[in-house]
C-alpha cells in the first residue's frame, strides 16, 4: 500500500501519519530521510523481511523537498515491494 500525506496543512498530515503509525502498532515501523535514502536503501526497507513483525511500514520523510531520482521515482511507482510505504 502506497500513502502519499501532501498539502499545507502540516498539522492534520502529521495527525494522520500518527494514526497510520497507531493502526500499524504490531508491524515493525522504519524511518528514512528521503533526501538522503539511497536507491538501494528503499529497497532494502521495503523489500526485506523483518525479523521483528510480521509486516512493515516503511515511512519516507522528506522525499518529494528535494528533486527525487528518476531511478527512485520509476522504482516506487512500481508497487512491487512488500511492505507499506507513507510518503
Amino acid at each position: 500500500m502506497l500513502t502519499l500525506l501532501h498539502g499545507d496543512d502540516i498539522v492534520s498530515s502529521r495527525r494522520a501519519l500518527g494514526e497510520m503509525k497507531l493502526a500499524h502498532k504490531e508491524s515493525e515501523i522504519l524511518t528514512l530521510d528521503g533526501k538522503k535514502a539511497s536507491l538501494s536503501d528503499l529497497k532494502q526497507a521495503l523489500e526485506s523481511s523483518s525479523i521483528l513483525s510480521s509486516s512493515r511500514l516503511v515511512i519516507l520523510e522528506n522525499f518529494f523537498s528535494s528533486q527525487p531520482s528518476k531511478e527512485k521515482l520509476f522504482y516506487l511507482s512500481s508497487g512491487e515491494f512488500s511492505s507499506d510505504l507513507v510518503l
